[in-house]
């Protein structure tokens, strides 16, 4: 753990399949950093997907399994004071899917401004569109915005 910039910290509740998403991203997309993973009430199968990322990052991740559902804060804070031995603090949900060069691009953010205090990933929409869908939003809705447009501006003359 020593050396890193980051901790990120994930609270996991019961979604082992967007865990298995979100853990593959991160490990795949981000340099510099350890992970602190939350399990509340922890079911067997997202069991099952943090022993196989801590056995494929043994240095790179820490796993603490709370009996009970916490919530997101109470899940937070039970790794939080670990955490914050690290110069940067990341929350990530369970459910997130990171982009290449994502924590870099934030803390370069922090780095060339000191006003800023806080910065946070976007979501990402991982789930692949379907044709239907990626008509319907990149050809029919700015169609029908363009012709909205057109309508209210002659309506307004």
């Amino acid at each position: 753990m020593e050396n890193k910039k980051n901790a990120i910290i994930i609270v996991n509740y019961k979604t082992p399949w967007h865990l298995n998403e979100c853990l593959k991203s991160v490990f795949k997309n981000t340099s510099d950093f350890h992970l602190f993973l939350v399990h509340n009430e922890a079911d067997k199968k997202s069991l099952s997907v943090s022993d196989k990322f801590k056995k494929l990052y043994p240095e790179l991740i820490t796993v603490k399994v709370n009996k009970l559902n916490l919530g997101l804060v109470a899940g937070v804070n039970s790794v939080f004071k670990e955490a914050s031995a690290f110069p940067r603090v990341c929350f990530l949900n369970s459910d997130i899917i990171v982009t290449k060069n994502w924590l870099s691009e934030l803390n370069r953010a922090m780095d060339n401004d000191s006003s800023i205090m806080q910065v946070a990933p976007d979501l990402n929409h991982y789930y692949k569109e379907s044709l239907f869908w990626r008509i319907i939003k990149h050809k029919l809705i700015p169609k029908f915005q363009k012709i909205g447009n057109t309508i209210y501006k002659n309506y307004l003359n």
